[in-house]
């Protein structure tokens, strides 16, 4: 009886490793046959991780010729809740809506849509409170941006969703010249989502603001050559190489990583 169950375990055990094998080397396989099937895919991906913008500015013209672009969408980089229904935007989102402000000013475009993603009770207008008060500062408190002319879209969470929600409007408003603003460390990774799914322009935000002196510039500058750029910059390589076998299976895994405050 005994020898009949070690036998009976010992089948089990080499049917368990052989299972596990098989799995292993589907595993292995996918993981070197995908980018190689892929390579045009692939080529594009190790190009955004080396720090390159891919370019995918369309032929269109805006639908005003008063501008040179249909609208500027920036995206957000999220709030940090400081208290129960308060939250302060980090730095990324305070970069990126300063750019914002003045490329509205220097006359980009009359529409602009803050891509900032889902948000908690009391965080609704934080993102166009600070839009305004920047463009208002720039102006020297003669103008503000008519209501009309700001939209914020609060549903997505990670860039790619980011992403997917800017095609949405894209298609629903017939948006022609877009141009996407993000900073310089996230530009890579965003555009590269982007030109997937459409034709878009972009401009890094530290380039649009350099000439001018923005209120949060130096704080930012300061921030961005602490520790944190390394650890951010690190992360983004790894959310963009993981783009190479990235085929809609690994959003949901990515999501939460993604979504790290206090970068998006």
């Amino acid at each position: 009886m005994n020898v009949e169950k070690i036998v009976h375990k010992g089948r089990l055990g080499y049917v368990t490793k052989s299972i596990l094998g098989i799995v292993g080397l589907a595993i292995a396989a996918e993981l070197i046959v995908y980018p190689l099937l892929n390579i045009n895919h692939t080529s594009r991906v190790l190009s955004a991780f080396d720090g390159r913008i891919e370019e995918c500015a369309g032929g269109e013209k805006a639908q005003n010729d008063k501008y040179p672009y249909g609208a500027i969408f920036v995206l957000g980089g999220s709030a940090i809740k400081t208290g129960k229904e308060t939250y302060v935007l980090s730095d990324a989102t305070k970069l990126r809506l300063d750019a914002t402000a003045k490329a509205y000013k220097d006359g980009w475009s009359g529409r602009i849509f803050i891509i900032y993603g889902e948000m908690g009770s009391g965080e609704e207008h934080i993102a166009v409170d600070y839009l305004q008060s920047e463009y208002y500062r720039l102006t020297e408190g003669k103008y503000v941006i008519p209501d009309g002319n700001i939209i914020v879209e609060n549903k997505s969470r990670t860039t790619n969703e980011n992403i997917i929600a800017i095609a949405k409007i894209i298609a629903e408003h017939g948006i022609k010249s877009p141009i996407l603003i993000t900073d310089k460390i996230h530009m890579p990774r965003a555009k590269l989502e982007a030109c997937e799914k459409f034709s878009t322009s972009s401009a890094i935000a530290e380039d649009i603001i350099n000439g001018y002196p923005s209120s949060n510039t130096e704080q930012v500058h300061k921030i961005l050559r602490s520790k944190t750029l390394t650890n951010r910059e690190r992360r983004e390589r790894i959310l963009i190489l993981l783009k190479i076998w990235d085929d809609g299976r690994m959003v949901n895994a990515l999501r939460e990583l993604d979504n790290y405050p206090p970068w998006r």
